[in-house]
């Protein structure tokens, strides 16, 4: 929650806005904050948020929910703690909130196996099968994958398992 606080205070104040501001914008989409709320959140006073009110903070303060849960400063070797027994590399968790990733030790099977079929590209457009290929061939070259594509046109994205099992990097 720590990490929650500080973006949500960082973030609003990027914006300029005071807390009474932010608790009105979360107003309007029905989440009923007001500046008290925001204040006790940002000075940690308030533990816990839900998840339609982070979704909200990230609709309002105009970011992905991934940058208010994951510190985007911290190396990615750093630890996070995902569960009250569980942590893994800040790199691996924000990969595994994207959805691009599995964590090390779970079943990556199971995890790619709840990807729509349209989320690997069956049925998009070419500007958007243009633009996932973009941020995946970023993603795999930051941790040292590659990409090339077939003779017959398919795009083929490889990156190196650890021996853990996850994605090295």
């Amino acid at each position: 929650m720590p990490t929650i606080s500080a973006n949500v205070k960082r973030l609003r104040k990027r914006k300029e806005w005071t807390a009474k501001e932010l608790g009105e914008r979360l107003s309007v989409l029905g989440v009923p904050w007001d500046r008290s709320i925001v204040a006790n959140l940002e000075n940690g006073r308030r533990t816990t948020v839900s998840v339609v009110e982070l979704l909200a903070l990230a609709l309002v303060l105009d970011v992905a929910p991934v940058h208010l849960l994951v510190p985007a400063d911290a190396a990615d070797s750093d630890l996070y703690q995902v569960a009250p027994e569980a942590t893994a590399g800040v790199g691996q968790v924000r990969a595994w909130i994207r959805g691009m990733a599995a964590l090390p030790g779970t079943d990556g099977r199971t995890f790619w196996s709840e990807v729509p079929d349209h989320e690997f590209g069956v049925g998009e457009s070419t500007a958007e099968r243009r633009e996932h290929d973009r941020v995946v061939l970023a993603w795999l070259l930051r941790r040292g994958g590659r990409a090339y594509t077939r003779d017959d046109g398919t795009r083929v994205f490889e990156w190196q398992l650890s021996e853990r099992g996850g994605v090295d990097g």
